[in-house]
């Protein structure tokens, strides 16, 4: 049996992932908007890394779900009551709607470089 290698862009994923990561503990304790681009790069690059590979089998995990629904509660919870729609209420709903990079950012570092 031979063993295939990965694809270049995959190697360089994994360890852009793993370097991600490494820091991710450094500019939580320092520099925390460096440590919000990491959770930002480390779910954007396992979301990437799951359709390169078709790999979907975290979803299929226990607390995936509950985090999903956490997240479109939040959303729901944020949607716009008014007409003509106020800046803060556009503003609250583009959070909710950008908090789904924490729950993925968690299933990165369970799921890909942990």
């Amino acid at each position: 049996m031979g063993h295939a290698e990965k694809p270049t862009l995959l190697r360089v994923l994994d360890r852009l992932g793993a370097l991600t990561t490494l820091l991710l503990s450094l500019f939580l304790v320092h520099w925390r908007g460096l440590a919000e681009g990491c959770l930002d790069g480390l779910a954007v690059g396992f979301l990437l890394r799951s359709v390169l590979t078709r790999e979907w089998h975290w979803c299929r995990q226990g607390f995936v779900w509950p985090a999903l629904v956490w997240w479109g509660w939040l959303v729901l919870c944020s949607l716009p009551r008014q007409v003509p729609v106020p800046a803060e209420a556009t503003a609250s709903f583009t959070q909710a709607l950008l908090a789904i990079r924490f729950p993925v950012a968690a299933f990165a570092l369970a799921f890909w470089t942990l």
